[in-house]
């Protein structure tokens, strides 16, 4: 058999085909799964800044209020209404102040480990060695990967729970405050 090349290329057998054919499979999986997981943090990131936003509303709305009504809530002496007024506007902040800690926490970058990128060592890597092998060992790679990116999501996910428990308890010491601030003005 004459041929253009220097050298013998060996055809594929049938094995090496369908060992080819599972190790593109499991590459591929791995690698969306990555994937998947790398969007998944991505995602529970936006959450946390929508999360903040909402924060924001309320404290807003919050702010608002005492402004306008400061002598009504702050001056004249002390009832029983006021100190709940005072207390609930308390506990509201304090849960505020909580959640925002948990949510900066979710929101803060974390580094996520990366495919091998030195161009050297993959060359030779993929070169030498059967395409099932370089691969199937590819795909490790990737799903070693994900389950670090599976571990920060598990955190994240953790803290904008417990944001979201403290934004809850939250809202009903807002609703608490706006209908003494309503009762206090009414009467």
């Amino acid at each position: 058999m004459s041929s253009n090349f220097p050298f013998e290329v060996a055809l594929p057998s049938d094995e090496d085909e369908e060992a080819i054919e599972r190790a593109e499979l499991l590459f591929k999986h791995f690698k969306e799964r990555y994937d998947m997981a790398l969007a998944s943090v991505r995602r529970l990131e936006d959450k946390a800044s929508k999360i903040f936003g909402s924060m924001s509303t309320f404290l807003a709305v919050m702010l608002l209020i005492i402004r306008y009504w400061w002598p009504d809530l702050f001056g004249e002496g002390v009832t029983p209404l006021k100190v709940i007024i005072w207390g609930t506007l308390s506990l509201f902040m304090a849960s505020c102040i909580i959640a925002w800690g948990f949510v900066f926490s979710a929101m803060q970058l974390k580094e996520f480990d990366r495919p091998s990128i030195d161009f050297k060592a993959l060359c030779a890597f993929y070169l030498q060695k059967p395409r099932y092998n370089t691969l199937s060992l590819y795909a490790k790679e990737y799903g070693a990967l994900t389950e670090s990116i599976e571990s920060i999501h598990q955190e994240k996910a953790s803290l904008i729970r417990k944001s979201c428990e403290s934004i809850l308890y939250a809202g009903w010491l807002f609703v608490i405050f706006i209908i003494s601030v309503t009762i206090l003005k009414v009467c």
